[in-house]
């Protein structure tokens, strides 16, 4: 089985298997109540989504910050390139290539 279907086949799991911890409703108490297991689900899609996006947004600062200094480092050797370093500022430059 592929590796979505492997994942697949856990949540579906998760979801209709009774559960140890007791603030997840077992299959029992869901089957007859589409709306419970509506919620349960979107509940479930909402947890997920979260744990997800939550270590994404948190990243983002630091993303920046290495586009920016990528787009520095871009410059500074395109002006290397261009005959404009010094060669202090070329060693700079190499020291920050590292």
């Amino acid at each position: 089985s592929t590796a979505v279907e492997c994942i697949w086949d856990t949540s579906r799991n998760s979801l209709l298997n009774t559960s140890d911890a007791a603030h997840e409703p077992t299959r029992l108490q869901l089957r007859g109540h589409p709306n419970k297991k509506k919620k349960y689900i979107a509940t479930l899609t909402e947890q997920a989504a979260n744990k997800v996006l939550t270590p994404i947004d948190e990243g983002m600062p630091a993303q920046d910050e290495l586009a920016k200094q990528a787009r520095d480092m871009d410059s500074r050797w395109t002006q290397l390139y261009d005959g404009k370093l010094s060669v202090d500022e070329f060693k700079v430059l190499a020291a920050d290539s590292r």
